[in-house]
């Protein structure tokens, strides 16, 4: 049997701690807040972004960026498109993306990363995408996935494809039960509605995002 290592960043908590424990929620504007929920800013989260191309899961990350940088530093992950490409800068001035607090990380490299992670501040991490980022090291989506448990300070926001269909992931199709706030985004409309420990109303499940 093989040699199990313990994750310093996991260990049994008691049960008296946790009832103790008071949940800060995200700064967010209204609108998010009624679509996403009461999302913590003081505990780790994670997010799966979703749905097939050129349906705006990239668009939907950069316009929740202004949201998360209210409560944070965030490092984007940019495994689609170049940084210098011109097509980044040009979507990034449609959106009207501040810049403040925000970081473009280029290198796939898992251990420059790890490095970055290290080393940055960083509070939020977005991987656009996560197929193409495990691709490039590989290794599988679920090792890529679980590099939050190496972070227990960092939130991550995974973006993942599908097939046209919707009903099929590109990777491993199990991402989906790993993450507390799985959004589902097609034609500029965001869908919470499979998944969201966050949302205590059950309503508003959809959302576009795009003016907002």
């Amino acid at each position: 049997m093989p040699e199990v290592k313990p994750n310093s960043g996991f260990k049994a908590k008691k049960l008296k701690d946790i009832i103790g424990f008071r949940t800060v929620p995200m700064n967010m504007g209204s609108k998010w807040r009624e679509f996403l929920g009461n999302m913590p800013k003081n505990a780790q989260w994670t997010m799966l972004v979703f749905g097939p191309s050129f349906g705006g899961k990239s668009t939907f990350a950069m316009k929740f960026c202004p949201q998360l940088v209210q409560n944070g530093k965030v490092l984007y992950v940019n495994a689609e498109e170049s940084s210098e490409g011109g097509t980044l800068q040009e979507k990034l001035r449609r959106l009207k993306v501040s810049p403040d607090k925000i970081y473009i990380q280029d290198s796939c490299k898992i251990d420059d990363l790890k490095t970055e992670f290290g080393s940055g501040g960083y509070k939020y991490v977005i991987f656009d995408s996560i197929s193409k980022f495990a691709k490039f090291n590989h290794i599988t989506v679920l090792e890529a996935y679980e590099l939050h448990r190496d972070y227990p300070d960092i939130s991550f926001i995974y973006i993942l494809f599908t097939t046209k269909d919707g009903k099929h992931y590109k990777g491993e199709s199990d991402r989906v039960f790993l993450s507390e706030v799985c959004v589902e985004v097609r034609n500029l409309v965001a869908d919470c509605s499979l998944k969201n420990r966050y949302k205590t109303n059950r309503s508003h499940f959809t959302f576009e995002f795009i003016n907002n």
